[in-house]
């Protein structure tokens, strides 16, 4: 039996191509003459139903196990909705922008509304996305954004990407906000301060649990080459952020509240290099002949 279906267990979360959410409730049967052999037995989150799904139809999910989910770039943000968002879903994106990510919202969830504090990019979400909601508005304004939701309906999940380099007060203010105007509400949050600073609370209080966590990933594709310049850079950026993190990390207890940051988890997401263009390519053949010509050379 191949990988695709061996990989669902019980009690696992799946996605049923174009039919939502799942949970997993027997794994792939295995005996040629059962009737439902090649197939495993799930039931719809929607409706409570139940069914014998092929597997080839089943992606896993990787649900949130805490109420507020920290992305760190809009790659991560828009994968951590995939997992996370669901058919019966109210949502509100806070920083909807041009209705990008609002729009792959609405593709999963069962309504969605977009806001933004610039009129310009409203109004550009607008014309592109007309069946969508968009309004000018301000996302601390909760009284305002409430009545956005459905009649008879609140919103369940919350979507703050108010600029991932907003500062760490701001995007804590923000959260608690939400938190507090919407109880039963998840959060998805896309910030970059937010990120570096749980990742550093993470490691003061477990040390190791970050390496420990990131070897439970993927291993992304092997990166482009890079000249000792960009290595050089990326090293600087990479310990930026860290210190920036530790000092957040220190504010984050006040800025939150214990309770809220307990709430809190870490969205890990492997980027992948993007595909080079020709031009790139051959770009990257010179470099590589230059760090290591006695290799090239020999290999010619």
């Amino acid at each position: 039996m191949d990988n695709a279906q061996t990989k669902f267990a019980p009690g696992n979360v799946v996605d049923v191509k174009g039919h939502g959410r799942a949970t997993v409730l027997e794994a792939v049967i295995d005996s040629p003459g059962h009737q439902h052999h090649g197939r495993c037995h799930i039931r719809y989150h929607e409706d409570g139903t139940t069914y014998w799904a092929r597997p080839k139809l089943l992606r896993r999910m990787r649900p949130a196990a805490r109420r507020v989910l920290v992305a760190r770039h809009t790659h991560a943000y828009r994968d951590a909705m995939v997992h996370n968002v669901d058919r019966p879903d109210v949502c509100l994106e806070i920083g909807c922008h041009e209705g990008l990510t609002t729009n792959m919202i609405s593709n999963r969830a069962a309504y969605v509304a977009g806001i933004d504090t610039a009129p310009e990019v409203v109004a550009i979400a607008a014309a592109r996305h007309p069946h969508l909601s968009f309004r000018q508005m301000d996302g601390l304004d909760t009284a305002a954004t409430a009545g956005l939701a459905p009649a008879g309906r609140a919103f369940s999940l919350v979507c703050i990407d108010i600029s991932g380099k907003a500062p760490l007060d701001l995007i804590c203010e923000m959260v608690r906000a939400q938190a507090a105007a919407f109880p039963a509400a998840r959060l998805i949050v896309k910030n970059e301060e937010l990120y570096d600073a749980l990742v550093a609370l993470e490691q003061q209080q477990q040390p190791g649990a970050g390496q420990e966590a990131q070897q439970q990933q993927p291993q992304p594709a092997p990166a482009a080459v890079q000249t000792p310049e960009q290595a050089a850079a990326a090293a600087a950026a990479e310990a930026a952020a860290a210190a920036r993190g530790r000092a957040g990390a220190v504010r984050l207890a006040q800025l939150l509240g214990p309770e809220l940051l307990a709430e809190c988890e870490l969205f890990r997401h492997q980027f992948r290099p993007p595909r080079l263009q020709p031009s790139e390519r051959w770009t990257q053949k010179q470099l590589q002949h230059q760090q290591q010509p006695a290799a090239v050379e020999a290999a010619s």
